[in-house]
């Protein structure tokens, strides 16, 4: 998969940026910044790929703030980030039952 955006380093993605395949180096930093929406606070990222780690990270569920992550590429190789909204309504019985909304991008980290 070809990357779709080669962002400078310290590049913010948004919402927007869902579905992008990113190029970074190793050593470059990318962050990450998804206001609540009206389906919710974003969760915690879940990063397939050992190439990426997070770095810093605030807001998201189960607060309303928005969700701000600082990632950084430690290896060579590829991850992808996924994130989801949540709300508290989720944990409850019964369950409520509104959408969801889905964000991910595909990093790819050159050496």
């Amino acid at each position: 998969m070809a990357p779709t955006a080669a962002f400078p380093a310290g590049h913010t993605l948004t919402f927007a940026d869902n579905g992008a395949v990113v190029a970074l180096r190793v050593g470059q930093h990318l962050d990450l910044l998804l206001p609540e929406s009206g389906l919710g606070a974003w969760d915690r990222p879940i990063i397939d790929g050992t190439a990426l780690t997070i770095t810093t990270i605030s807001g998201g569920y189960p607060s309303s703030t928005a969700l701000r992550i600082t990632f950084t590429a430690r290896a060579a190789g590829v991850a992808t980030i996924r994130t989801g909204t949540d709300l508290a309504c989720f944990h409850t019985t019964p369950k409520c039952l509104p959408p969801v909304m889905v964000w991910s991008v595909t990093v790819r980290i050159n050496p």
